[in-house]
């Protein structure tokens, strides 16, 4: 199933108290490159990161950081983490492990796609 979320990033917090919630509503006016969100996932050490059709960009709690060039297309299509805690990311042309670490931040091309249909290359059609 695929689902896109157009127009905003929310994020609820529940505090201890049942009934107490908070609600933030985030768009590009408070730095998102792009309001079109495909995937949102957090990290083992607390980062959100978001796919958006403008890049990768990672939230803090505090500000939006943008990473463009992660990717070989600037279309970010997914996250998906795996059972050992791996982040990766897929594109239009590429498939990509995102490595974070408190003080390194790695890109590592696992698979790179073509913009040419053939059996044995990545290629996610539009």
């Amino acid at each position: 199933m695929k689902r896109i979320i157009i127009g905003s990033l929310l994020f609820i917090v529940i505090s201890a108290n049942a009934q107490d919630y908070q609600l933030k509503k985030y768009r590009v006016e408070n730095g998102l490159p792009s309001d079109v969100i495909k995937a949102v996932t957090q990290d083992s050490i607390g980062y959100y990161w978001i796919a958006t059709d403008e890049g990768l960009v990672k939230y803090d709690g505090i500000q939006f950081t943008s990473y463009k060039n992660a990717l070989h297309s600037q279309y970010a299509k997914g996250l998906y983490k795996t059972k050992k805690g791996k982040l990766l990311l897929f594109g239009d042309l590429d498939l990509v492990e995102i490595i974070n670490r408190p003080d390194t931040l790695i890109f590592n091309t696992i698979f790179e796609g073509t913009r040419n249909v053939s059996e044995n290359n990545l290629w996610y059609p539009k």
